[in-house]
């Protein structure tokens, strides 16, 4: 059956196969999605690809579990251009699976350095991106700080259950002095 699936892949657009692997995903379809997401990898690589496109395949296959250490470097490529959204999104996927290096630390610069489009993200991202800060070092230094004002100016409008697992994962962080800055501001307010 997959032997067959091939075929019919390869005449579908990128913009047909982000939403396939969605589903292939979500309904654990394993084969068919890592089939899927090997054609969408063979697609990133035309440069004709619009950046808002190639992010939602990047945060597809990100969500899907695949390609993860090449996914900060594709990202890179395009992150200029890209939704800020999806960017942060990505990052979360890259973390919460445990991806380092320096392709992920300037993805993560990229979003600290915008710390204005940080407090616009939905809390569920920025819930994301601060767990995945307890799984990924390169998280936690590049966009600790920053994350955590971010949080701090909506968390007022937090659920408590989305705040107790911020906390929990404000208190997984450790020790570090940078992480403890972060956490000092949370707990001030």
């Amino acid at each position: 059956l997959l032997g067959s699936v091939a075929p019919l892949l390869a005449g579908l657009q990128l913009q047909e196969l982000v939403p396939l692997l969605r589903s292939a995903v979500g309904s654990s379809a394993t084969h068919l999605a890592s089939s899927i997401a090997t054609s969408i990898q063979g697609r990133l690589t035309n440069t004709e690809v619009m950046p808002a496109l190639a992010t939602e395949a990047l945060d597809a296959l990100a969500r899907g579990n695949f390609s993860m250490q090449n996914l900060p470097a594709e990202l890179l490529k395009v992150v200029e251009g890209a939704p800020f959204d999806l960017t942060a999104s990505i990052v979360a996927s890259l973390g919460l699976h445990g991806v380092e290096g320096k392709e992920l630390k300037l993805c993560a610069s990229f979003l600290s350095a915008r710390p204005q489009q940080l407090r616009g993200l939905p809390q569920a991202t920025l819930l994301r991106l601060v767990v995945a800060a307890t799984k990924s070092m390169t998280l936690a230094t590049a966009l600790l700080n920053t994350l955590t004002s971010a949080v701090v100016s909506s968390l007022h409008c937090w659920n408590m259950d989305d705040v107790s697992k911020l906390l929990l994962a404000m208190a997984k962080l450790g020790s570090s002095t940078d992480e403890q800055s972060g956490l000092a501001q949370l707990f001030s307010h």
